[in-house]
C-alpha cells in the first residue's frame, strides 16, 4: 500500500539544559549557527513546511490533521538532510500511522548513542538505534511507532595513533552523510560537529553540481603532488583574509574571518569574522562566529562557540562555551590510558563511551596559565581558575640569580640549594 509524502514538519521546544553551558540543545552551537536554526534549514531544504510547538500532544494533534501526516521531533535532535530525505521516502511507501528513523549499528552510530544520545533496538534481529525522529499521521502515537531502518552506508578509515597511547597503531573511525542524535550533554555538541564536518563533504560529492565542483577544484590543484590537491579543495568566503603562506585544506572559510601567515588550517569550518593568528594550527574544528585561535596554538577536534578564545600549546576534544578563554599556561587532559572517560550526565557519573575526551567550560569561564584540568571535567559559567598565588613569582631576589637554583615559596624565590656543576657558559664576554 503506497501512501503519500509529509509535506510538513512540527518541532517540539526542549527546555532541558545542557551544563555547563547553561543553554537548551536548540541553542547550541553547531557548524555554522545553532542547532535549531540549521536543522530549520535542514527541513525546509527537504520541502518541508516547518512550524515550532509547545508539546508533543501539540504536534501529534497537528500532525494528524496535516493529509498526509507529518515529520515530528524535538528541537534537541540533530539529523543530516540526507537522513531526512531517506525518512520521507520510507514514509511515502509505508501507510502505517506512525514510524520512527533508526539507523544500524555501525562504527559512526556506536559514537553518537552514547550518554542517551540514540536508543538502542533491534530490527529483524539486528543491532539498530533511533532517536525522536517521527512520522505521524492521524491516529498514529510516538508510543506504538514501529522503527523503519533506514539505508546507511559508512566508510571505515583508520587514524593514526602512536602505539603507546592504547596498544594498537592506528584507531577506527566511521565517515558518513547519514547521523541522527539528541542532543542531551556537551559530549554531543562536539561529537556532531565533528561528524558534520565529514558529512558535508560527502553531500557535495552526492549532487551533479558538486560533483562538478570537485573536478573544478581538482583541476585548480593539478598537478596533485605535495598536497596540492587537498588544499584545492576548500570554500573561503571573498571577504575571509587568508595570509598567502597559510595552508586551508577541506575547510570552509566564512565571511570576516581570519587566517594569519603560516597558519594551517584542515577539515575545519572557521565561522564569520573568526580569527586564527600566525603559526596556529586548527584540524577537525568548528569556530563560532568571533572565535579566536592564538598564535602558536594547536587545537583538534575542538568546537569554540561564538567569541570563545583558544590560546593553549596543544588542545584536543574540548568545547569552549560563549566568550570562554583557555589561556597560554593551562592544559586540558583529553586521554585515559586504561579506560574510559566518566562523565557527568544527569546527576550521574556514567561512561562516555571513549578514553578521548577533554573539558567543557560554560560561557565566559576562564582558565588560566599553570591550571591543568582533568579529562571529563566541566568548567561552570563565569568560573575564574587561577594557580595558588603562593606558586606564582611576585618577588625576584637577584642575589640568587645565576648563584643558587631557586623555587617560588610564598610569591618569592627561595635558595634550594647550589647550582649543578657545569653551569651555563658565562657568554656576555
Amino acid at each position: 500500500m503506497s501512501s503519500s509524502r509529509p509535506r510538513h514538519a512540527f518541532v517540539i521546544r526542549d527546555p532541558q539544559l545542557i551544563s555547563p553551558l547553561g543553554m537548551t540543545a536548540a541553542q547550541s552551537w553547531f557548524s555554522a549557527g545553532t542547532l535549531s536554526s540549521e536543522m530549520r534549514r535542514v527541513l525546509e531544504s527537504c520541502g518541508l513546511a516547518v512550524e515550532t510547538v509547545d508539546s508533543l500532544d501539540d504536534a501529534l494533534a497537528r500532525a494528524g490533521r496535516s493529509p498526509a501526516g507529518a515529520l515530528v521531533t524535538y528541537d534537541s535532535v540533530a539529523f543530516s538532510r540526507s537522513l531526512v530525505l531517506k525518512l520521507l521516502a520510507a514514509a511515502a511507501d509505508d501507510a502505517r500511522p506512525a514510524l520512527i528513523a533508526a539507523l544500524p549499528q555501525a562504527l559512526a552510530t556506536q559514537v553518537l548513542a552514547h550518554l542517551d544520545g540514540m536508543a538502542a533496538t533491534t530490527i529483524d534481529g539486528k543491532p539498530a538505534f533511533t532517536a525522536p525522529l517521527w512520522i505521524i499521521r492521524a491516529g498514529g502515537t510516538t508510543q506504538d511507532a514501529p522503527a523503519v531502518l533506514l539505508p546507511f552506508a559508512e566508510q571505515e578509515w583508520k587514524l593514526p595513533t602512536p602505539p603507546g597511547m592504547l596498544g594498537r597503531s592506528e584507531e577506527p573511525f566511521g565517515a558518513t552523510d547519514t547521523y541522527l542524535v539528541r542532543v542531551d550533554h556537551w559530549a554531543h555538541v562536539l561529537r556532531v560537529n565533528l561528524a558534520v564536518l565529514v558529512a558535508h563533504w560527502f553531500a557535495r560529492w552526492q549532487t551533479p553540481s558538486g560533483k562538478l565542483w570537485f573536478l573544478w577544484r581538482a583541476l585548480l590543484g593539478f598537478p596533485w603532488s605535495g598536497g596540492r590537491l587537498a588544499r584545492s579543495l576548500r570554500v573561503i568566503h571573498r571577504k575571509a583574509k587568508v595570509h598567502h603562506t597559510a595552508h586551508v585544506e577541506l575547510s570552509v572559510v566564512e565571511e570576516g574571518a581570519e587566517i594569519g601567515a603560516h597558519a594551517i588550517v584542515k577539515n575545519s569550518h572557521i565561522g564569520r569574522n573568526a580569527r586564527i593568528d600566525d603559526n596556529a594550527i586548527v584540524n577537525a574544528c568548528v569556530l563560532g562566529e568571533g572565535a579566536s585561535v592564538a598564535s602558536a596554538s594547536s587545537i583538534f577536534s575542538c568546537v569554540l562557540f561564538p567569541g570563545a578564545f583558544a590560546a593553549q600549546q596543544k588542545m584536543q576534544f574540548s568545547v569552549l562555551g560563549p566568550n570562554s578563554v583557555a589561556f597560554t599556561g593551562s592544559y586540558f587532559y583529553d586521554l585515559n590510558f586504561e579506560r574510559n572517560i566518566r562523565v557527568v550526565h544527569r546527576g550521574r557519573v556514567v561512561d562516555a563511551g571513549t578514553r578521548f575526551l577533554s573539558v567543557c567550560l560554560g560561557p565566559w569561564a576562564r582558565v588560566a596559565g599553570g591550571v591543568w584540568v582533568a579529562s571529563g571535567r566541566e568548567i561552570p559559567a563565569h568560573a575564574l581558575l587561577v594557580q595558588p598565588p603562593t606558586l606564582v613569582a611576585q618577588r625576584i631576589d637577584e642575589a640568587l640569580a645565576g648563584t643558587r637554583m631557586t623555587a617560588v615559596r610564598d610569591g618569592v624565590l627561595v635558595d634550594v640549594g647550589p647550582l649543578p656543576a657545569s653551569p651555563v657558559p658565562d657568554t656576555s664576554r
